[in-house]
């Protein structure tokens, strides 16, 4: 899966969250209102489009999407 696609499904995921309003290099927690709740949907929606398990330690830095990607999900695919 692409990056542009990867964002557009976090785009679908987190209803909050203004459509074209992420860009590949936007924080993660700038974007997503930040909660538990949140951090656990974002793992499970990792999870299950990419069978990736992060642990909460994974999202504890501020990185970007592209860096989320590039560091999670590109390895394995």
């Amino acid at each position: 899966m692409s990056l542009e696609k990867f964002i557009t499904r976090i785009q679908e995921e987190f209803q909050d969250v203004v459509k074209g309003t992420i860009n590949p290099d936007t924080n993660y927690r700038e974007i997503i209102p930040w909660n538990s709740m949140n951090a656990l949907l974002l793992m499970a929606l990792i999870q299950v489009e990419y069978n990736i398990e992060l642990k909460v330690e994974d999202l504890n830095s501020d990185i970007s999407f592209r860096e989320m990607y590039q560091k999670f999900i590109q390895p394995v695919e």
